[in-house]
Order: structure tokens, then C-alpha cells, then sequence
């Protein structure tokens, strides 16, 4: 098992995606259609276990807040509100949520999917309702990403959530959107660097992860950053080239990821799977630092909490499933120029059947609503 630290208690994976996220706005709607009644009544229970009736009135208050914000289009209170909320409930799912919603009706739809991907990790599998929630939020900020031309291969992704909503919690709304294919494909563009160490410099940032060689793949090195991970693989001359996919470092007990990188002929193939880890209550303590037991927490034996407000970090089990993001990012093993890049949730490879075939230069996609036969770039 591995164990979030335990001084940080509950908040530090919160604190570090404040870092990057709390400047836009954002909100989430009860049914793909509809916001939550933002009258609704603070519940007497909370599915939050191990806080205080304070903090929960405290979560449930900036909620409510921020989803009359919302209603009322006031984004950028709505956003402040439900970062109050996940002051008090640090990761929640349902306020990170809804504070994605709100960046998307505000039209930050990319800092939108970075909360609805944090809100769909950290979300527990037997609430459908919500997940089937956030699954559609998402399709939608994908949907827009799309729409805006950051990234035209969104709209593969955005369709394989507005199915998995529909498979969670049908609706009239998703299954109207589900149709067409779940996976995205097309050119890929690719940095390259005269040097390991130029790229290494450059792609640092002044305080990233140190590079890590990739066990298997003599030559290529992977440097684990929040939100992503950069791959550098070697061309000829001694340069490198910069590829980019999902996260391989833990966020809390939500997603990671495992790299793998392999030489076919005259081309690299980096290919990334994302993981999903299992959250649950862990061991707590008070100041002093001894394990005792608390409502919420890891029942240990031990004595109960003394402490009015005891740690309970949360505790994460092995990342062995495969689900979420399948990447697969072929460049030219000489230039370092992309070639292709496929991206589908791990979920529909058993039914979309894709092939990159390099020699032959074509790529052949069938099932699911997907049919492609492509000739690669040269």
C-alpha cells in the first residue's frame, strides 16, 4: 500500500493543483442539462467522513454559494466558492466538479478539463450519478477545445465520455451526443533538441522532476511533472526528440501511468497507459504523532483520537488497472519529425481496432462507429 505523506494530511494534492488551477472559473450541472438546485438543503450526513460538523457546514455553504453564482452567471464568484468548498474537503469530487462546470460556462475550458479530470479520479465508482456527471462536463470541455482549435483530436475524446456517461447514468443528453467514434487520430508535431542536456535545460523549467533513464529503452529518459509527462527519445546526430503524455506520477490516489518506448525500423513508438489507483481511509493520528483511531479513519486498535481534529491521510492502493487514456505517438527515428499519434480510452480497445502500419504507410481504423484508412504523412 502506499501512503499519502503523512504531514501533509489531506490537502496537499489540493494545494498543488491550486497552484495551477484557481485563477478561472467553473461549475457542474446535477443532470447533463440542468444545475443542482442551489436551494437545496446542507444534508444532516456527508459522505466526507472524519470532519467536523463545522467543516462540513463550511463545504456545504461555499457549495450552495457557488451554484447560485453559477445560475446567476457570475463565474468568477463561483469559482472563488467552490475553491472555499474544497478548502474545507480538500479533493473532493463533487466540488472540484462543479468548479469545472463554471471554467467551461466561462470559457476556460482548459483549465475546465483539468478540474473534471481531477473531479472523475478522485470520484467513487459506486456514486454513477455524479461520475456520469462529470463524464459528460468533460465531453463537453473537449467538445469546446475542439471547437476552438487547440486540439481537433478532442473530439474523439469527447464522444468516448459522453458514452461512458450514457453507460453510468442514461440520459437523453448523452445518448444524443455518443454517436461517432471514441478515439482521435492525426499528425503530430514534435520538438527536437541538438543535445540531451539542451532539452533537458529547456524542458526543465527550472524545477521539475530530475530525467529518469526509461527501463528497456536504452537511450530515452522521462522527467514525471504534474499533469504530464515529457519523454525524450534519441535521433540521429545525437539530438532528441520532446514527446509529451498523461501523468506517471501520483495525484493523490487518482491517475498514473506507465511509458513504454520501442524502435521499429525507422521509427520510435511511444506508447502511454494510463492507471487508476484505489483510494481509502488510512491510519490517523494527533500532534503526537501516535496511531489512534477515529470515525472515518483506518480502524487500528488503537485508542481513539483525543485530538479534536485528528490526520487521517488517505491510504492508496496498487495502480495495476488499466483504464483511461491509451496514447500511441510514432516520430521518425532520424529527424525526429511526427509522423502519427492515436489516442483512445483503454476501455474501447477490446472493440476499436486501429493499426499504424509504418511500412505500408497507412493507418486502418475499424469498430465503434470508426472507419479510417489513412495514408500516413511521409
Amino acid at each position: 500500500m502506499l501512503l499519502a505523506s503523512a504531514g501533509c494530511g489531506r490537502s496537499c494534492a489540493h494545494e498543488e493543483r491550486r497552484a495551477s488551477s484557481d485563477a478561472a472559473p467553473v461549475v457542474e450541472a446535477a443532470a447533463p442539462s440542468k444545475v443542482v438546485d442551489a436551494s437545496a438543503d446542507v444534508p444532516d450526513k456527508d459522505a466526507a467522513t472524519g470532519l467536523t460538523p463545522e467543516q462540513r457546514r463550511s463545504y456545504w455553504e461555499a457549495v450552495l454559494e457557488g451554484r447560485k453564482r453559477t445560475l446567476a452567471k457570475k463565474y468568477e464568484a463561483a469559482i472563488a466558492s467552490f475553491t472555499l468548498a474544497l478548502d474545507a474537503v480538500p479533493d473532493d469530487a463533487r466540488a472540484l466538479s462543479e468548479r469545472g462546470y463554471a471554467r467551461y460556462l466561462s470559457g476556460d475550458h482548459e483549465r475546465a478539463k483539468d478540474d473534471l479530470e481531477f473531479a472523475s479520479a478522485a470520484c467513487d465508482p459506486k456514486d454513477k450519478k455524479l461520475a456520469a456527471q462529470i463524464e459528460f462536463n468533460l465531453g463537453l470541455a473537449c467538445d469546446a477545445l475542439a471547437d476552438s482549435g487547440v486540439d481537433d483530436q478532442m473530439r474523439g475524446a469527447a464522444v468516448g465520455h459522453y458514452r461512458r456517461s450514457n453507460e453510468l447514468s442514461p440520459t437523453k443528453a448523452a445518448a444524443a451526443k455518443m454517436g461517432g467514434c471514441p478515439g482521435s487520430w492525426g499528425p503530430v508535431q514534435i520538438d527536437t533538441f541538438p543535445s540531451l542536456g539542451d532539452a533537458q535545460s529547456k524542458l526543465d523549467g527550472g524545477g521539475g522532476e530530475a530525467w529518469e533513464a526509461l527501463e528497456g529503452a536504452p537511450g530515452v529518459f522521462t522527467q514525471a511533472s504534474y499533469g504530464s509527462t515529457g519523454v525524450l527519445v534519441p535521433i540521429d546526430a545525437g539530438r532528441y526528440a520532446h514527446v509529451e503524455v498523461g501523468m506517471t506520477n501520483l495525484w493523490h490516489c487518482g491517475t498514473l501511468g506507465e511509458v513504454q518506448a520501442v524502435k521499429l525500423g525507422g521509427a520510435w513508438k511511444v506508447t502511454y497507459q494510463a492507471h487508476r489507483a484505489v483510494m481509502g481511509p488510512g491510519l490517523c493520528f494527533c500532534e503526537d504523532g501516535a496511531v489512534c483511531d477515529a470515525p472515518g479513519g483506518l480502524q487500528g486498535g488503537g485508542p481513539p483520537c483525543k485530538c479534536p481534529e485528528p490526520m487521517c491521510p488517505m491510504s492508496c492502493g496498487p495502480a495495476n488497472l488499466e483504464e483511461g487514456d491509451h496514447a500511441e505517438t510514432y516520430l521518425d527515428a532520424k529527424t525526429g519529425a511526427g509522423i502519427w499519434r492515436v489516442q483512445i480510452s483503454h476501455e474501447f480497445l477490446k472493440d476499436l481496432r486501429v493499426d499504424v502500419d509504418l511500412s505500408a504507410h497507412r493507418f486502418h481504423a475499424t469498430g465503434l462507429g470508426c472507419i479510417a484508412d489513412i495514408a500516413l504523412p511521409k
